[in-house]
């Protein structure tokens, strides 16, 4: 079996120069998790960015440093209604983004925000190509719920369900 690594980044300059300066041979055994950085409160006197605009520009970088290769892509830090400007959710928008730039996208779903509609309507609506996968992102909640096994399987389910795919494709 490969080994795999698979680190959790924030998509900040640093991460970025270091898997741009990965070899060959480690590339090959990394399969990072971008987790989006929210939009930072611009500096006084400096105009705010769209989050379009900045969901571009983390985009742009993303490409740039991984480009035709397959990661992890989480919103943890955002809302669980976060949305763009024009008003469609931020995970759909910029898993869509990124495939028009080459990068080959797998989803990653909070077990925390399923309860959220808006979560729940734009991660069913994400669409993936054969090949990829999501990955649901277990947290404290989830290991609590683990107590109560038949909730934790039923919503488990429920999330799978509402993916519209098996757990072996997760």
């Amino acid at each position: 079996m490969k080994q795999l690594y698979v680190p959790i980044l924030r998509a900040r300059k640093g991460e970025f120069d270091a898997l741009f300066n990965l070899s060959k041979r480690a590339s090959r055994r990394i399969l990072p998790l971008f987790d989006l950085p929210r939009v930072k409160k611009p500096a006084a006197g400096k105009n705010a960015k769209s989050v379009e605009e900045h969901l571009q520009a983390v985009a742009a970088q993303i490409s740039k440093v991984w480009p035709d290769k397959p990661i992890f892509l989480d919103a943890f830090a955002w809302a669980a209604d976060a949305h763009t400007d024009e008003g469609e959710h931020i995970l759909p928008y910029t898993q869509a983004l990124l495939e028009s730039l080459g990068v080959q996208v797998n989803p990653v779903v909070g077990y925390d925000r399923w309860d959220a509609a808006a979560y729940r309507l734009a991660a069913g609506q994400i669409l993936l190509p054969e090949g990829r996968h999501f990955c649901i992102r277990l947290d404290s909640d989830a290991l609590d719920d683990i107590i109560d096994i038949d909730y934790f399987e039923e919503r488990i389910a429920d999330i799978l369900s509402e993916l519209g795919v098996q757990a072996k494709h997760c």
